[in-house]
């Protein structure tokens, strides 16, 4: 079962409605889905979500920018199919209790594992997608010049509480 499979989440049918975002729709791929207010798709390309004639934007050229945007795409990805367990998880107890009360027959027990552990092989699926990416990221020079950079300000955060606590003890 691939990370894209149509047949364990809803699909996302929607194409654009103008020659150039049809075009452009095909170029990039027929999985894009809703990320911060744009249609977002597995390369990172980028359209307005909500209007055919908004930006459409290729891939940026940056590693890391576009390496960036593929780890939303991947992580926004991982948390719907999360929640898609976790709400047919609560569905299936919740039809039990209600089996339970009304003294009806609980749903076919296979059946409901059954659902559960395809959708556990999906996301682990889709995880080890976002794992990959975020590795190809983590090996770029941008994220290594921000790791520097966060390491550097935690660095000088601490020597200035150091020298404002040393200046606190200065009494007269």
């Amino acid at each position: 079962m691939n990370e894209t499979n149509e047949q364990v989440l809803p699909s996302r049918p929607y194409r654009g409605s103008i020659p150039v975002v049809k075009e452009f729709d095909e170029r990039h791929g027929k999985n894009s889905i809703i990320v911060g207010g744009f249609r977002t798709y597995e390369d990172g390309a980028r359209r307005d979500a909500d209007f055919d004639m908004g930006p459409i934007i290729e891939p940026p050229e940056d590693d890391f920018e576009r390496l960036s945007l593929r780890v939303k795409y991947w992580q926004t990805l991982v948390d719907e199919a999360v929640e898609v367990f976790e709400e047919t998880k609560h569905n299936f107890i919740s039809a039990a209790k209600g089996a339970s009360d009304w003294g009806h027959s609980p749903p076919n027990e296979t059946e409901a594992v059954k659902r559960l552990e395809e959708l556990k092989a999906f996301i682990e699926g889709r995880r080890k997608r976002l794992e990959a990416v975020q590795s190809e990221l983590e090996a770029t020079e941008g994220f290594q010049r921000r790791k520097t950079r966060v390491a550097m300000t935690a660095e000088n955060r601490g020597r200035a509480h150091e020298f404002a606590n040393s200046i606190r003890q200065v009494q007269i």
